[in-house]
C-alpha cells in the first residue's frame, strides 16, 4: 500500500458523503494532507469539535483584546480552513485578516459572513 494513501482512499475516489460537501472542497483538502481521507475526515471532525464558535471568538478578541489578538486568531483560523478547502470561508478570512493586520476591525457584515461560511 502506497504511503501516501495508507487508508486506501486517494483523492481521485472520493466518498460520496465528502463530494457532497457544496462548501469544501474536499479534493483539495485531502490532497493537502497527502491525499489520505481518513486523515481528512479527522481534521474535519477536530475543527467541528474545536472551533463551533469559531466566529464568535474572533469578535471577542477584536472587541476585547485588540486587532492583534483577533488577527492572531483569524491567521489561525485561515490556516486551518484553507488546509480543509473551505474556500469561501478561508476568502472571507483572508479579507478579514488583511483589515486586521491594517489595524481595522471587522465590520457587522463580514462577522456576519463569516458565520454563515462557518454555517456551511
Amino acid at each position: 500500500m502506497d504511503d501516501n494513501h495508507s487508508d486506501g482512499k486517494s483523492a481521485a475516489s472520493l466518498p460520496a458523503d465528502l463530494l457532497a460537501l457544496t462548501s469544501l472542497d474536499c479534493r483539495d483538502g485531502i490532497h493537502r494532507l497527502g491525499g489520505k481521507v481518513l486523515a481528512y475526515r479527522r481534521q474535519l471532525s477536530c475543527f467541528r469539535a474545536h472551533y463551533p464558535n469559531a466566529v464568535d471568538e474572533l469578535q471577542r478578541r477584536a472587541t476585547e483584546e485588540g486587532v492583534e489578538s483577533a488577527a492572531a486568531w483569524c491567521h489561525t483560523l485561515k490556516g486551518l480552513t484553507g488546509n480543509l478547502g473551505a474556500t469561501p470561508l478561508y476568502a472571507s478570512l483572508c479579507a478579514v485578516h488583511a483589515r486586521l493586520r491594517l489595524g481595522q476591525l471587522p465590520d457587522a457584515e463580514e462577522f456576519s459572513q463569516l458565520r454563515q461560511g462557518l454555517r456551511d
